[in-house]
């Protein structure tokens, strides 16, 4: 664990880890999930996992990270359509969100969270920590569960992302109002605020 501190850390694992180590440990668990999980089985519903690991399900804590939608967007956007020629704008990447224009290659699938912590529109899970204030959730958690952690965690993306301004300054009324709808459910329960 002390190595992941190592200064040049990022950069060693940039090269191993995103690299072909990655690719290989990401295709292997997809390939396999995705027959019990379905399609991305890294972001499966609450209902479907519960069904798939009954006896885990009543027996494990479960927890889940929540962020806020028009914030996570902006992120999404950055991230999805990092090293991507010509990416759409913003705007658009939000329109094609709504939409589910399949010529925005860089959409995600599924954009809103709200199914991996709710089943039947009830949270499901034991406990949702907010991204916002990741490490204090979840050392709460880890703490909970009986685990030492001494609260530190890698930041992969910190050197790969632009300096990105306040989330606020990429959004017009609409899109703005299109994250509003999306994520409506999460925005209501959680208290989220533009």
């Amino acid at each position: 664990m002390e190595a992941l501190r190592h200064p040049k850390f990022s950069a060693i694992y940039k090269k191993l880890i995103v690299g072909e180590v990655w690719n290989f440990v990401s295709s292997s668990n997809k390939s396999y999930y995705s027959g019990i999980l379905g399609e991305v089985p890294q972001h499966a519903p609450a209902k479907m996992v519960s069904q798939a690991y009954e006896a885990e399900w009543a027996e494990f804590t479960k927890f889940c990270v929540v962020r806020n939608p028009w914030c996570k967007t902006l992120s999404d956007y950055y991230w999805k359509s990092k090293g991507v020629q010509d990416p759409p704008s913003f705007s658009d990447f939000v329109k094609a969100l709504s939409s589910g224009d399949p010529s925005v290659k860089i959409v995600p699938l599924h954009n809103s969270n709200w199914d991996m912590c709710a089943i039947d529109d009830k949270i499901c899970v034991d406990r949702i920590i907010r991204f916002e204030d990741l490490n204090n959730g979840l050392n709460d958690v880890i703490k909970e569960i009986g685990i030492d952690w001494d609260g530190w965690l890698p930041q992969s993306k910190l050197n790969s992302t632009k300096k990105i301004r306040q989330y606020r300054d990429y959004y017009d009324s609409e899109t703005r109002n299109i994250i509003s709808d999306i994520y409506g459910r999460e925005i209501d329960h959680f208290n989220y605020r533009f």
